[in-house]
């Protein structure tokens, strides 16, 4: 039997290396399904990661976009509802149980989700991490849970007027990428730096709030930037995909079959491409005859 505390520990880990790439939300996705037994402490690790104040605010953001995915793998996981049919065998009971079990996930978001939110964005008066950059982090990730009944409609709509509110506390509290936050950022951090590598280590006055230099620290900002930059390409691609029906088998192909139906009917033109085409393919052939 595997090591309940091993487990958290391997969860806790792919929490802080998660990114902006789909294969590391997968992965740790995987990972609380097959250990859905521990689904309970595989979660507050979950909010452990949000609330510890020594994670970046990038970090957060990153277990934020994680949550949709979880919650997409434990649906996709229940086989008709999870309820185990009439004569099936242990094993099948087996997996429809532990199915079932995943389902916990969502129903665990749903009712954690106003303390994960305000661990991943949290007030201003609180703020203490940068959190004003995860507000528009916050309405994406709401408005996905919404739109797939992962979380109920009423806490996402309360939770978004929420957002807003809390968006005017911050002032400009948008995305560490924005120019405006990068250039205060390395103006802040530069002159941090300088005076601490200019004054001696007793002369440092520990009483001065430093958030500003975690906050804004340039490092930070980068990597923000470039996951930012990885997120808008993979929703740029997910626009034209075709969502295959429920059940459907390899045999079925949805865009082909939109492509297919809105194909105009064939004219003299095309026939006439079509002859060029295969002129061009003769006259290749010519040349490789020996």
């Amino acid at each position: 039997m595997t090591d309940p505390f091993e487990v958290r520990m391997r969860f806790t880990s792919l929490l802080i290396h998660l990114n902006a790439s789909s294969s590391s939300a997968i992965k740790a996705a995987q990972y609380a399904l097959r250990h859905v037994e521990y689904a309970d402490d595989l979660f507050s690790c979950i909010l452990e990661q949000l609330e510890n104040p020594a994670n970046s605010v990038n970090n957060r953001a990153n277990i934020m976009f994680f949550l949709p995915r979880l919650c997409e793998a434990a649906r996709d996981r229940r086989p008709g509802g999870g309820t185990p049919v009439k004569g099936a065998t242990a094993t099948t009971a087996a997996a429809s149980a532990g199915a079932a079990k995943g389902e916990e996930y969502v129903t665990m978001v749903d009712s954690e989700i106003a303390r994960i939110v305000d661990a991943v964005a949290p007030p201003a008066i609180s703020d203490t991490g940068g959190g004003s950059a995860n507000v528009r982090v916050v309405r994406q990730v709401l408005t996905q849970l919404g739109e797939k009944g992962h979380v109920d409609h009423a806490k996402v709509g309360e939770l978004l007027e929420v957002m807003s509110k809390r968006d005017l506390q911050h002032g400009d509290g948008g995305s560490p990428g924005d120019r405006a936050v990068e250039a205060e950022g390395e103006a802040a951090g530069d002159k941090i730096a300088a005076a601490v590598a200019t004054a001696p280590a007793t002369v440092v006055d520990t009483s001065v709030p430093v958030k500003k230099a975690s906050v804004l620290d340039r490092r930070q900002i980068e990597q923000r930037i470039e996951e930012d930059r990885e997120r808008h390409k993979r929703a740029r691609e997910s626009i034209w995909m075709m969502p295959q029906a429920p059940g459907s088998g390899l045999r079925e192909d949805a865009e082909f079959d939109v492509l297919w139906k809105h194909l105009k009917p064939a004219d003299e033109d095309d026939y006439l491409m079509a002859r060029e085409e295969k002129e061009m393919r003769l006259l290749g052939l010519e040349y490789e005859v020996v």
